[in-house]
């Protein structure tokens, strides 16, 4: 279970802390789950494309969740339908991601030297205040977008193929095209090419997209419309702005349009200010593993309207790069697990836990980017 062979009984404590705040955690959520009926998000899907198969329109406005995504997403679901019930389809493709993820990033979490075994690390990341594991079984398409992206990204650092990167990018536009926030992981491309590469790669993806999202108005012009219409009605009338994303808290105080500049500003100013950091400091610059899971985090930051299945992203990468560090992250982990778990035996509430992992995430980052030398074992 012990990666490294420099584990004092310090980091034999912190494990036992951290496999026992596992344990509670995935006690506590089983006990609020069980008998939950699995891939609940998918059913306002199969509404809409049943809907849409009888002659219906499957973006008319709804009292439940509605069908908000592109109209050629909805001709793509309908294909798929007709060979194969979408659940079906979905119940067999989400366990094989999952698996191809967990591999990805046991090859990645397995190069150079780490602290705990990346089996501990995964465990670990998926049990945090039950969110990776709601994000996973909820079948919402954007949590294994997350997975394929970043196990794309991990597999082209494992293996430096040319061919990864090319097919990031086409499953970079067609994720954008779902859910166009999907966008930001274009940002990759500055760690990995030269400056005018990475420019041109993430401009070409940016053409790429608007030719397929506006040539829905040429082609399917009424469909477009009313998906516009059924956006808008969805995400302002009916407030689905994410649980406790920038969009909702500021978004009354200094209008939608502001408060998503806002967060842009924000989170971008931090991100260049920790790639700037990143190149000033020899010991991250040669650290790419380490790198690659701080610029991804703020990537999936990015997003103003993060809720939980684009959250656990977030935790994942957080948790690989405390827990395969070589300083003593061990112990800041540990602040935000007791929150967690207070979180899950109060209502159930992810705000606890998205305090737990704010703590947690900042000291993170600081300590990385900001902190003058390097912590030895």
């Amino acid at each position: 279970m012990l990666a490294s062979s420099e584990f004092d009984d310090r980091d034999c404590w912190s494990l036992m802390l951290l496999l026992l705040s596992a344990f509670l955690s995935l006690a506590i959520w089983s006990n609020a789950n069980w008998g939950r009926v699995l891939l609940w998000d998918l059913g306002p899907i199969i509404h809409a494309i049943n809907d849409y198969t009888s002659g219906l329109n499957p973006y008319r406005f709804q009292a439940q969740s509605m069908f908000v995504y592109h109209p050629w997403v909805l001709k793509t679901l309908c294909a798929i339908d007709q060979f194969v019930a979408l659940r079906t389809a979905f119940a067999i493709l989400y366990p094989i991601i999952t698996i191809w993820f967990i591999r990805q990033s046991f090859v990645f979490l397995s190069i150079g030297r780490s602290k705990f075994d990346p089996y501990i690390v995964m465990v670990s990341a998926t049990v945090f205040g039950g969110v990776t594991l709601n994000a996973l079984l909820c079948g919402n398409f954007s949590a294994y977008f997350h997975l394929i992206l970043i196990g794309l990204i991990f597999n082209y650092l494992n293996r430096q193929h040319i061919f990864v990167l090319y097919l990031f990018g086409v499953a970079l536009v067609c994720f954008a095209l779902v859910k166009p926030y999907f966008l930001a992981y274009a940002v990759f491309y500055f760690m990995i090419q030269p400056m005018r590469r990475a420019i041109a790669l993430i401009l070409l993806c940016g053409v790429a997209l608007s030719v397929l999202w506006f040539s829905a108005f040429i082609f399917l012009a009424d469909q477009y419309a009313d998906f516009l219409q059924a956006l808008q009605y969805q995400l302002v009338a009916k407030d689905d702005l994410g649980g406790f994303s920038t969009l909702r808290i500021l978004g009354p105080l200094m209008g939608y349009q502001w408060a998503f500049l806002f967060h842009v500003a924000v989170v971008g100013a931090i991100c260049l200010l920790v790639l700037i950091r990143i190149q000033q400091r020899r010991f991250l610059r040669d650290d790419v593993k380490s790198q690659a899971l701080i610029v991804i985090l703020l990537i999936v930051l990015l997003n103003p309207r993060v809720v939980f299945y684009d959250f656990f992203a977030a935790i994942l990468l957080l948790f690989y790069l405390l827990l395969t560090n070589r300083q003593q992250y061990a112990q800041i982990l540990l602040w935000g697990f007791p929150v967690a778990l207070y979180s899950q035996l109060t209502a159930h509430s992810i705000r606890w836990v998205i305090l737990a992992y704010a703590v947690v995430c900042l000291r993170t980052i600081y300590g990385f980017v900001f902190t003058k030398s390097r912590v030895k074992n």
